[in-house]
Protein backbone atom coordinates (compact mmCIF):
# COMPACT_ATOMS: atom_id res chain seq x y z
CA UNK A 1 0.00 0.00 0.00
CA UNK A 2 1.39 3.41 -0.89
CA UNK A 3 1.49 6.34 1.47
CA UNK A 4 0.97 9.89 0.20
CA UNK A 5 1.90 13.04 2.10
CA UNK A 6 1.42 16.48 0.62
CA UNK A 7 4.08 19.11 1.41
CA UNK A 8 3.16 22.75 1.96
CA UNK A 9 4.52 25.28 -0.55
CA UNK A 10 5.03 28.85 0.64
CA UNK A 11 5.53 31.82 -1.64
CA UNK A 12 8.66 33.67 -0.65
CA UNK A 13 10.31 37.03 -1.30
CA UNK A 14 8.67 40.41 -1.75
CA UNK A 15 4.97 40.11 -2.54
CA UNK A 16 5.36 41.65 -5.97
CA UNK A 17 8.43 39.62 -6.91
CA UNK A 18 6.93 36.38 -5.60
CA UNK A 19 3.67 36.82 -7.49
CA UNK A 20 5.30 37.77 -10.76
CA UNK A 21 8.16 35.29 -10.75
CA UNK A 22 6.38 32.48 -8.90
CA UNK A 23 9.25 31.56 -6.57
CA UNK A 24 8.35 28.78 -4.16
CA UNK A 25 9.83 27.37 -0.99
CA UNK A 26 8.68 23.83 -0.27
CA UNK A 27 9.42 21.79 2.84
CA UNK A 28 9.03 18.00 2.63
CA UNK A 29 9.22 16.60 6.18
CA UNK A 30 11.00 13.35 7.05
CA UNK A 31 12.28 12.88 3.49
CA UNK A 32 15.94 12.58 2.49
CA UNK A 33 16.54 13.58 -1.11
CA UNK A 34 18.98 11.84 -3.45
CA UNK A 35 18.30 12.94 -7.02
CA UNK A 36 15.90 14.98 -9.15
CA UNK A 37 14.63 15.11 -12.70
CA UNK A 38 16.03 17.82 -14.97
CA UNK A 39 12.97 20.05 -14.52
CA UNK A 40 12.74 19.51 -10.74
CA UNK A 41 9.22 18.06 -10.92
CA UNK A 42 10.35 14.69 -9.50
CA UNK A 43 12.68 14.16 -6.53
CA UNK A 44 13.59 10.71 -5.22
CA UNK A 45 15.03 9.50 -1.94
CA UNK A 46 14.05 7.72 1.25
CA UNK A 47 11.26 8.27 3.78
CA UNK A 48 9.67 6.30 6.60
CA UNK A 49 8.69 3.03 4.98
CA UNK A 50 11.35 2.87 2.27
CA UNK A 51 11.96 4.35 -1.15
CA UNK A 52 10.03 7.51 -1.93
CA UNK A 53 9.17 9.83 -4.79
CA UNK A 54 8.05 13.44 -4.43
CA UNK A 55 6.30 15.24 -7.27
CA UNK A 56 5.00 18.80 -7.48
CA UNK A 57 1.52 17.56 -8.31
CA UNK A 58 1.21 14.52 -6.06
CA UNK A 59 3.38 15.20 -3.03
CA UNK A 60 5.32 12.39 -1.34
CA UNK A 61 4.69 8.76 -2.23
CA UNK A 62 6.40 5.86 -0.41
CA UNK A 63 6.63 2.75 -2.56
CA UNK A 64 9.20 0.43 -0.95
CA UNK A 65 6.57 -1.96 0.44
CA UNK A 66 5.45 -3.40 -2.88
CA UNK A 67 6.14 -7.01 -3.93
CA UNK A 68 9.75 -7.47 -5.03
CA UNK A 69 11.26 -4.93 -2.69
CA UNK A 70 13.40 -6.14 0.20
CA UNK A 71 13.46 -5.14 3.85
CA UNK A 72 15.54 -2.00 3.19
CA UNK A 73 15.17 0.17 0.08
CA UNK A 74 16.43 3.54 -1.10
CA UNK A 75 15.53 5.41 -4.29
CA UNK A 76 18.86 6.92 -5.35
CA UNK A 77 18.57 8.17 -8.93
CA UNK A 78 15.93 9.23 -11.44
CA UNK A 79 16.13 9.59 -15.20
CA UNK A 80 16.39 13.17 -16.41
CA UNK A 81 12.87 12.98 -17.83
CA UNK A 82 11.55 11.80 -14.45
CA UNK A 83 9.97 8.57 -15.70
CA UNK A 84 12.29 5.88 -14.29
CA UNK A 85 13.59 5.56 -10.72
CA UNK A 86 16.61 3.47 -9.75
CA UNK A 87 17.82 2.46 -6.32
CA UNK A 88 19.07 -0.32 -4.06
CA UNK A 89 17.00 -3.02 -2.37
CA UNK A 90 18.16 -5.51 0.25
CA UNK A 91 17.62 -9.17 -0.62
CA UNK A 92 16.99 -11.91 1.94
CA UNK A 93 20.64 -12.99 1.49
CA UNK A 94 21.79 -9.62 2.81
CA UNK A 95 23.14 -8.56 -0.57
CA UNK A 96 21.74 -5.45 -2.22
CA UNK A 97 20.55 -5.32 -5.80
CA UNK A 98 19.79 -2.41 -8.08
CA UNK A 99 16.15 -1.94 -9.02
CA UNK A 100 14.11 -0.01 -11.57
CA UNK A 101 10.63 1.37 -10.77
CA UNK A 102 8.27 3.42 -12.94
CA UNK A 103 5.03 3.23 -10.96
CA UNK A 104 2.89 0.94 -8.79
CA UNK A 105 3.53 -2.74 -9.52
CA UNK A 106 6.55 -2.17 -11.78
CA UNK A 107 9.44 -3.30 -9.54
CA UNK A 108 12.25 -4.78 -11.63
CA UNK A 109 15.38 -6.25 -10.00
CA UNK A 110 18.50 -5.44 -12.03
CA UNK A 111 21.03 -7.47 -10.06
CA UNK A 112 24.50 -6.56 -8.83
CA UNK A 113 28.10 -7.13 -9.84
CA UNK A 114 29.79 -10.48 -9.16
CA UNK A 115 30.99 -10.79 -5.52
CA UNK A 116 29.60 -7.34 -4.65
CA UNK A 117 27.26 -6.93 -1.70
CA UNK A 118 26.49 -3.20 -1.79
CA UNK A 119 25.43 -0.94 -4.61
CA UNK A 120 25.18 2.84 -4.80
CA UNK A 121 23.25 4.22 -7.75
CA UNK A 122 24.40 7.74 -8.63
CA UNK A 123 22.82 8.99 -11.86
CA UNK A 124 20.77 8.07 -14.92
CA UNK A 125 20.66 9.52 -18.41
CA UNK A 126 17.67 11.18 -20.10
CA UNK A 127 15.42 8.12 -20.49
CA UNK A 128 16.96 5.76 -17.95
CA UNK A 129 18.67 3.47 -20.46
CA UNK A 130 22.12 4.19 -18.95
CA UNK A 131 22.72 4.21 -15.19
CA UNK A 132 26.00 4.69 -13.32
CA UNK A 133 27.15 4.10 -9.77
CA UNK A 134 29.50 2.16 -7.52
CA UNK A 135 29.52 -1.44 -6.27
CA UNK A 136 31.48 -2.74 -3.30
CA UNK A 137 31.97 -5.85 -1.17
CA UNK A 138 31.20 -4.11 2.11
CA UNK A 139 32.30 -1.34 4.43
CA UNK A 140 35.92 -0.38 3.68
CA UNK A 141 36.27 -3.01 0.95
CA UNK A 142 37.24 -2.53 -2.68
CA UNK A 143 34.71 -0.44 -4.61
CA UNK A 144 34.34 0.00 -8.35
CA UNK A 145 32.46 2.29 -10.73
CA UNK A 146 29.92 0.69 -13.05
CA UNK A 147 27.69 1.39 -16.03
CA UNK A 148 24.32 -0.36 -16.41
CA UNK A 149 22.45 -0.76 -19.69
CA UNK A 150 19.47 -3.04 -20.51
CA UNK A 151 21.66 -4.98 -22.96
CA UNK A 152 24.79 -5.42 -20.86
CA UNK A 153 23.56 -5.21 -17.27
CA UNK A 154 26.02 -3.96 -14.66
CA UNK A 155 29.52 -3.69 -16.10
CA UNK A 156 32.72 -2.20 -14.61
CA UNK A 157 34.11 0.83 -16.40
CA UNK A 158 37.12 -0.31 -18.46
CA UNK A 159 40.50 1.02 -17.39
CA UNK A 160 39.57 1.91 -13.82
CA UNK A 161 39.62 -1.22 -11.66
CA UNK A 162 39.23 -1.14 -7.88
CA UNK A 163 38.81 2.02 -5.80
CA UNK A 164 36.92 3.97 -8.44
CA UNK A 165 33.53 5.66 -8.54
CA UNK A 166 31.12 6.63 -11.32
CA UNK A 167 29.18 9.76 -10.34
CA UNK A 168 27.55 11.37 -13.37
CA UNK A 169 26.37 10.61 -16.90
CA UNK A 170 25.45 12.79 -19.87
CA UNK A 171 21.89 12.97 -21.20
CA UNK A 172 22.65 10.63 -24.11
CA UNK A 173 24.49 8.20 -21.82
CA UNK A 174 27.74 8.39 -23.75
CA UNK A 175 29.92 10.23 -21.21
CA UNK A 176 30.51 9.01 -17.65
CA UNK A 177 32.50 10.95 -15.04
CA UNK A 178 33.90 10.05 -11.64
CA UNK A 179 37.12 9.39 -9.76
CA UNK A 180 39.68 6.64 -9.29
CA UNK A 181 43.32 5.90 -8.52
CA UNK A 182 46.23 6.12 -10.94
CA UNK A 183 49.28 3.83 -10.90
CA UNK A 184 50.85 5.90 -8.12
CA UNK A 185 47.68 5.72 -6.00
CA UNK A 186 46.83 9.38 -6.61
CA UNK A 187 43.11 10.21 -6.64
CA UNK A 188 42.18 11.47 -10.08
CA UNK A 189 39.09 12.68 -11.95
CA UNK A 190 38.10 11.07 -15.22
CA UNK A 191 35.69 11.21 -18.13
CA UNK A 192 34.95 7.99 -20.00
CA UNK A 193 33.03 7.04 -23.10
CA UNK A 194 32.79 3.80 -25.05
CA UNK A 195 33.99 5.57 -28.20
CA UNK A 196 37.00 7.50 -26.84
CA UNK A 197 37.80 5.51 -23.72
CA UNK A 198 39.30 6.90 -20.51
CA UNK A 199 40.38 10.57 -20.21
CA UNK A 200 42.16 11.87 -17.11
CA UNK A 201 41.06 15.38 -16.14
CA UNK A 202 43.94 17.65 -15.07
CA UNK A 203 44.17 19.16 -11.59
CA UNK A 204 44.49 22.90 -10.98
CA UNK A 205 47.76 22.17 -9.19
CA UNK A 206 49.25 18.87 -8.07
CA UNK A 207 47.45 15.59 -8.72
CA UNK A 208 44.35 15.25 -6.50
CA UNK A 209 40.94 15.79 -8.08
CA UNK A 210 37.51 14.14 -8.21
CA UNK A 211 34.61 14.57 -10.65
CA UNK A 212 31.05 14.70 -9.28
CA UNK A 213 28.68 15.66 -12.12
CA UNK A 214 28.51 16.42 -15.84
CA UNK A 215 26.33 18.57 -18.09
CA UNK A 216 23.75 17.15 -20.48
CA UNK A 217 26.12 17.38 -23.47
CA UNK A 218 29.04 15.78 -21.59
CA UNK A 219 31.36 18.73 -22.23
CA UNK A 220 31.45 20.32 -18.77
CA UNK A 221 32.39 18.49 -15.57
CA UNK A 222 32.41 19.71 -11.96
CA UNK A 223 34.10 18.43 -8.81
CA UNK A 224 37.11 19.25 -6.66
CA UNK A 225 40.79 19.77 -7.45
CA UNK A 226 43.97 20.45 -5.53
CA UNK A 227 44.90 24.10 -6.03
CA UNK A 228 48.05 24.62 -3.98
CA UNK A 229 46.13 26.57 -1.33
CA UNK A 230 43.48 23.99 -0.56
CA UNK A 231 40.88 21.99 -2.43
CA UNK A 232 38.76 24.09 -4.77
CA UNK A 233 35.41 23.54 -6.40
CA UNK A 234 36.40 23.09 -10.02
CA UNK A 235 34.70 23.22 -13.39
CA UNK A 236 36.31 21.52 -16.38
CA UNK A 237 35.21 22.86 -19.75
CA UNK A 238 36.38 20.67 -22.64
CA UNK A 239 39.00 19.26 -20.25
CA UNK A 240 40.38 22.60 -19.00
CA UNK A 241 40.01 23.21 -15.22
CA UNK A 242 38.92 26.47 -13.60
CA UNK A 243 38.61 27.21 -9.89
CA UNK A 244 35.21 28.45 -8.69
CA UNK A 245 36.72 29.85 -5.49
CA UNK A 246 35.66 29.43 -1.87
CA UNK A 247 33.31 31.23 0.50
CA UNK A 248 34.88 33.72 2.89
CA UNK A 249 36.67 32.21 5.91
CA UNK A 250 36.60 28.68 4.53
CA UNK A 251 39.65 26.77 3.31
CA UNK A 252 38.27 24.16 0.90
CA UNK A 253 35.31 23.86 -1.45
CA UNK A 254 33.77 21.05 -3.52
CA UNK A 255 31.27 21.23 -6.38
CA UNK A 256 28.70 18.42 -6.47
CA UNK A 257 26.15 19.34 -9.15
CA UNK A 258 25.86 21.43 -12.32
CA UNK A 259 22.99 22.63 -14.49
CA UNK A 260 22.72 21.20 -17.98
CA UNK A 261 24.19 24.32 -19.59
CA UNK A 262 27.04 24.63 -17.07
CA UNK A 263 25.99 28.08 -15.87
CA UNK A 264 25.02 27.12 -12.28
CA UNK A 265 26.98 24.92 -9.88
CA UNK A 266 26.24 23.90 -6.29
CA UNK A 267 28.48 22.47 -3.60
CA UNK A 268 29.84 23.09 -0.13
CA UNK A 269 32.81 24.56 1.68
CA UNK A 270 34.89 22.87 4.38
CA UNK A 271 37.42 23.71 7.12
CA UNK A 272 36.64 26.96 8.88
CA UNK A 273 39.37 29.61 9.14
CA UNK A 274 37.59 32.46 10.90
CA UNK A 275 34.06 33.59 11.71
CA UNK A 276 31.46 32.40 9.23
CA UNK A 277 27.76 32.83 8.66
CA UNK A 278 25.12 30.11 8.62
CA UNK A 279 25.99 28.84 5.13
CA UNK A 280 28.71 26.44 4.10
CA UNK A 281 26.62 25.47 1.08
CA UNK A 282 27.16 27.53 -2.07
CA UNK A 283 25.61 28.26 -5.43
CA UNK A 284 27.98 29.50 -8.12
CA UNK A 285 26.72 31.27 -11.21
CA UNK A 286 28.34 33.08 -14.10
CA UNK A 287 26.42 36.19 -13.07
CA UNK A 288 27.37 36.40 -9.37
CA UNK A 289 30.19 33.96 -8.76
CA UNK A 290 30.07 31.97 -5.52
CA UNK A 291 27.38 32.85 -2.98
CA UNK A 292 26.01 31.13 0.10
CA UNK A 293 22.85 29.25 -0.85
CA UNK A 294 20.64 31.46 1.34
CA UNK A 295 22.09 34.60 -0.24
CA UNK A 296 21.57 33.17 -3.72
CA UNK A 297 17.94 32.27 -3.06
CA UNK A 298 17.23 35.63 -1.41
CA UNK A 299 18.55 37.46 -4.46
CA UNK A 300 16.01 35.52 -6.50
CA UNK A 301 13.16 36.53 -4.22
CA UNK A 302 12.90 33.24 -2.31
CA UNK A 303 12.42 33.83 1.42
CA UNK A 304 14.35 31.19 3.40
CA UNK A 305 12.95 30.68 6.92
CA UNK A 306 15.33 31.69 9.72
CA UNK A 307 17.10 29.18 11.96
CA UNK A 308 17.49 26.46 9.35
CA UNK A 309 20.58 24.64 8.14
CA UNK A 310 20.54 23.78 4.44
CA UNK A 311 22.77 20.90 3.38
CA UNK A 312 23.60 18.61 0.45
CA UNK A 313 22.48 21.35 -1.93
CA UNK A 314 22.02 20.46 -5.59
CA UNK A 315 20.71 22.16 -8.75
CA UNK A 316 18.41 20.59 -11.32
CA UNK A 317 19.37 20.29 -14.97
CA UNK A 318 17.32 23.30 -16.05
CA UNK A 319 19.02 25.44 -13.38
CA UNK A 320 15.71 26.63 -11.90
CA UNK A 321 15.42 24.48 -8.79
CA UNK A 322 17.77 24.29 -5.81
CA UNK A 323 17.06 21.42 -3.44
CA UNK A 324 18.71 19.66 -0.50
CA UNK A 325 18.38 18.58 3.12
CA UNK A 326 17.10 20.86 5.85
CA UNK A 327 17.52 20.88 9.64
CA UNK A 328 15.93 23.14 12.24
CA UNK A 329 18.47 24.31 14.85
CA UNK A 330 15.72 24.93 17.43
CA UNK A 331 13.92 21.62 16.85
CA UNK A 332 16.20 18.65 15.96
CA UNK A 333 13.14 16.50 15.26
CA UNK A 334 12.20 18.82 12.38
CA UNK A 335 14.16 17.78 9.31
CA UNK A 336 13.53 16.85 5.72
CA UNK A 337 14.10 18.20 2.22
CA UNK A 338 13.68 21.71 0.84
CA UNK A 339 12.84 22.58 -2.76
CA UNK A 340 13.30 26.18 -3.93
CA UNK A 341 12.03 26.80 -7.45
CA UNK A 342 12.80 29.93 -9.45
CA UNK A 343 11.00 30.16 -12.81
CA UNK A 344 12.49 32.31 -15.55
CA UNK A 345 12.70 35.84 -14.08
CA UNK A 346 11.03 37.98 -16.71
CA UNK A 347 10.16 40.78 -16.90
CA UNK A 348 11.44 41.42 -13.36
CA UNK A 349 14.74 40.41 -11.79
CA UNK A 350 15.60 40.46 -8.09
CA UNK A 351 19.18 41.57 -7.41
CA UNK A 352 20.45 42.29 -3.92
CA UNK A 353 16.90 42.76 -2.66
CA UNK A 354 15.96 45.33 -5.34
CA UNK A 355 13.51 44.88 -8.17
CA UNK A 356 14.93 45.85 -11.55
CA UNK A 357 12.85 46.20 -14.69
CA UNK A 358 14.38 44.21 -17.54
CA UNK A 359 14.49 46.35 -20.67
CA UNK A 360 14.13 44.81 -24.08
CA UNK A 361 15.89 46.18 -27.12
CA UNK A 362 13.62 47.05 -29.98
Amino acid sequence: MKTCVRAVAVLGGAAMAGSVLGQTWTYIPNFTRYDASADGSVIVGIATGGSARWTRDGGLQVFGGEPGFGSSNTAQAVSRDGTAIFGSSRRSSGRYQMYRWTGPGTFQGLGNAVNATNIEVEAANQDGTVVVGTVSAGQGAVYEGFVWTPQGGIQPIPGLGGFSRAKGVSADGRVVVGSGLDGSFNTIAYAWSASSGFTRLPALNGTFCEAEDVTADGQTVVGISESGIGGRATIWTNGTPRSLGVLENFVDSRAISVSDDGSIVTGYCMVVNGPVGPDNQFVWSEAWGMLGVTDYLTRHGVEVPLGLYLGNTRVTGDGRTIYGTIYDYSDPARWGTFVATIPTPAPLMVVGGYLIMARRKR
